[in-house]
């Protein structure tokens, strides 16, 4: 049998570790909401904008507005294989990759939000985008 030789030590660090375990079993605080709850959505209607962009096969970004966020829809008119859709602050070529090496069916309906100032670059074999929209937010 072991002998303590610090009897008043252990019992030191039991009751440390009881009281730190002990804390743990308390009731946490109400958290306090400091932000601001909006009533009702801004209605932007009067300053949105839509356009028929005329993006093509190319890895060359294309900037649909210096000013606001765009929301772009691509739809596919023409099957094809590898499609790679790019969008960010640089022109050639943007940086952020989207969609990447993809095949895609006639029908098919890419919707990205680009923001402003951002371009956006899309390049496939053989695929074709006829129907594209532009909606500024």
């Amino acid at each position: 049998m072991a002998k303590l030789v610090n009897p008043s030590a252990a019992v030191s660090a039991e009751t440390s570790r009881a009281e730190a375990a002990e804390a743990l079993l308390a009731p946490l605080a109400n958290p306090t909401f400091t932000g601001v709850v909006a009533e009702a959505a801004t209605n932007t209607s009067s300053g949105a904008t839509y356009s028929n962009p005329s993006l093509s096969n190319s890895t060359t970004g294309t900037q649909l507005s210096a000013s606001k966020d765009v929301m772009l829809y691509l739809t596919c008119s023409t099957a094809g294989t590898g499609l790679t859709i790019k969008m960010g602050t640089s022109q050639s070529p943007p940086q952020n990759t989207i969609v990447s090496n993809v095949a895609v069916s006639i029908g098919d309906m890419f919707t990205i939000r680009v923001p402003a100032g951002w371009y956006v670059a899309w390049n496939a074999t053989t695929a074709a985008f006829a129907n594209q929209a532009a909606v500024t937010c």
